[in-house]
């Protein structure tokens, strides 16, 4: 049987964990961001917060993370028919990498 080839994207937002599993992942054209697309809810099973991630981009075809949120980028090979049983990867002792992307000073009003 073929393997299949899924990508499990870590990611914080607001410093909470998230897990996305995708068909496709990419550098976006937007500049700073990861595009995800094919998106596998199936490989989810059984958390809470997977369930609410699961409604929230159920009809999502493509979506995109900013670069510095993505704590790391899996890349899961596994059998057409079999089900890819997900655990909860222990994310909390993950540091988020600092963010490279330097934004200009604001210039003050009175200027």
């Amino acid at each position: 049987m073929p393997k299949e080839i899924i990508y499990r994207v870590l990611y914080h937002q607001q410093t909470v964990p998230f897990e996305l599993y995708a068909r496709s992942v990419s550098e976006s054209e937007m500049f700073g961001f990861v595009e995800l697309e094919e998106l596998v809810f199936e490989v989810m099973v059984g958390d809470s917060l997977q369930e609410k991630i699961k409604a929230e981009f159920e009809a999502v075809k493509r979506t995109y993370i900013p670069l510095a949120n993505v704590l790391r980028i899996d890349a899961i090979e596994r059998d057409d028919d079999a089900l890819f049983q997900g655990k909860r990867t222990n994310v909390g002792n993950v540091t988020a990498f600092p963010n490279a992307i330097k934004t200009p000073a604001a210039k003050p009003a009175n200027e």
